[in-house]
């Protein structure tokens, strides 16, 4: 038996809205354990739930550990609603922001075109984890 509680709003995207979460069932401890539940809005559109269906097949078709696992998928409420593994540190976009460096003069593109510029020369061997 699996139960999913709801718990603080992490946040809002186009068609969806993300809490915090504990499920009960998913260890085998049977202690709760720490998710992230993204719902579609109780006025979402059928695009809006087709775009989270969409979304759920294609997360669950990875097994990576850079990409946040998909442990479940739901109906809260009667909407459709994806368990996500929970990660501390948030997004990516709010990771990066959060420790983005503060020089008035400093521009992300600039360390993405770097990165691109080098990772297209052929420097072999190399390897990008």
């Amino acid at each position: 038996f699996f139960q999913i509680k709801l718990g603080d709003l992490l946040g809002e995207g186009q068609f969806g809205v993300v809490y915090k979460g504990f499920w009960t069932g998913g260890l085998i401890s049977g202690d709760p354990l720490q998710v992230a539940i993204k719902s579609v809005r109780p006025d979402a559109t059928n695009a809006d739930r087709a775009s989270l269906e969409e979304e759920v097949r294609t997360v669950a078709s990875f097994d990576h550990p850079h990409v946040v696992r998909l442990l479940g998928v739901s109906y809260l409420s009667g909407r459709l609603s994806a368990v996500f593994e929970y990660m501390v540190n948030g997004d990516l976009h709010e990771f990066l922001r959060i420790r983005a460096p503060s020089h008035p003069d400093h521009n992300p593109a600039d360390d993405t075109a770097d990165f691109m510029s080098i990772a297209t020369q052929d420097l072999s061997p190399h390897r990008f984890e």
